[in-house]
């Protein structure tokens, strides 16, 4: 029996979503999977929890965005890694030291990416920056004279990567193409994609082929923070008080996440809290009429995936991978990165089409079920898996 350990810094958020159900599903094919989480620094030296915060907070002072080290000091790796075949890396920033992964050089370690972190010299999003492709000389996020410390880091992931043996998995086709521009893994000849997918709950669904709005229209976002920059949910509520839709006045948004935001009087909005479990997830998405992400940087989009697979069309940038799940007119709308009157208009799209009854719900549902289903993504990593272990 394959023995399988994931690190993943918490289950919550995509990449959480992505873990917990992979998890699963490889328990069910008969494999001996676990999940090991940063939940486990909690019984963690005082002290040295204490001399970790301060080193992150002396690294966030010499930057003007999120940026995480590569090496974390006082991090040793579970023991119980010793008897796993397979290390199982997800998204692990500012939790793990990655020099240490030299010690199970022995093991099979591979490392699905959720975001650009594991590839970078320390950027965790996206925003358009190549200097990952050539040695992040010069790093536009370091304030001066910290401003080669990335380059530094860089190079220094580049060399446990290949001292590791550790073979990356892309969760995307835009994924897979920034791993192949980079310098980190410039060695990796073929990197494998991976999709997420769907819990087994999505299967059972019965979604009609189409369905009416009613007076009031129910948009639905969410984030796992509806406070972080980079999910747009506060740019996009502050152009909706500046700007007027015929649409505006009927709609009711529906936030799904940890926080609030500031909003206008006028703007009628229901705030959920955080959605965890799959069947909350599902009853998120059946109380909308139809879901939008003003995500600025998406590597794959779980929700679009989960909110189409419910029979919604969905709104989004394009943006990252966000292309590879919606069909434009078809199931949703994308549009131009920032372009927030676009977005409006795609909402707009969307409204029609339900009103008209010709947006196809069945369709939409059933396309996503089949493309990105687990057991399609199992039987992928399972044959990845025995693919490494016989090499």
């Amino acid at each position: 029996m394959i023995r399988v350990v994931h690190l993943t810094k918490g289950l919550n958020g995509g990449a959480g979503q992505y873990v917990t159900r992979l998890n699963q599903a490889l328990i069910d094919a008969g494999l001996d999977s676990r999940i090991i989480t940063a939940d486990s620094e909690k019984k963690k030296n005082i002290l040295i929890r204490l001399i970790r915060r301060t080193f992150f907070s002396l690294v966030n002072r010499i930057t003007t965005d999120v940026f995480y080290q590569s090496c974390v000091p006082f991090y040793i790796l579970p023991r119980s890694l010793a008897k796993a075949d397979i290390i199982h890396l997800h998204s692990v920033n500012g939790w793990i030291d990655l020099s240490q992964l030299a010690k199970f050089k022995n093991k099979v370690t591979c490392w699905t990416l959720h975001d650009i972190w594991p590839i970078t010299g320390g950027c965790v999003v996206y925003r358009g920056c190549t200097k990952y492709t050539s040695g992040c000389n010069k790093c536009p996020i370091f304030n001066h004279p910290f401003k080669n410390l990335a380059s530094f880091n860089l190079i220094k992931k580049r060399d446990i990567l290949l001292k590791s043996g550790l073979k990356l998995i892309a969760n995307s086709q835009w994924t897979q193409g920034k791993i192949y521009n980079s310098l980190v893994a410039h060695s990796q000849k073929h990197v494998p994609i991976i999709s997420p997918s769907i819990g087994e709950d999505y299967n059972n669904l019965k979604i009609s082929g189409c369905y009416k709005v009613s007076e009031q229209i129910v948009i639905g976002l969410s984030a796992r923070s509806v406070n972080a920059i980079y999910k747009g949910i506060r740019q996009f509520f502050q152009y909706l008080e500046d700007n007027a839709y015929p649409w505006l006045d009927r709609a009711k948004f529906l936030v799904a996440g940890d926080g609030e935001i500031s909003h206008a009087k006028n703007m009628n909005v229901e705030y959920s809290g955080t959605v965890s479990d799959q069947k909350s997830v599902i009853n998120f998405y059946k109380r909308c009429h139809l879901f939008v992400s003003p995500s600025l940087m998406e590597t794959f989009g779980m929700t679009l995936i989960e909110a189409q697979a419910c029979g919604r069309p969905v709104v989004a940038f394009d943006v990252g991978g966000t292309r590879e799940t919606i069909i434009h007119k078809k199931t949703g709308w994308l549009a131009p990165l920032r372009d927030y009157n676009h977005l409006c208009e795609g909402i707009q799209w969307c409204i029609s089409e339900l009103e008209n009854e010709t947006f196809d719900a069945r369709y939409s549902s059933s396309r996503i079920t089949k493309e990105f289903s687990m057991k399609t993504q199992v039987r992928e990593q399972i044959l990845y898996y025995n693919q490494l272990l016989c090499h």
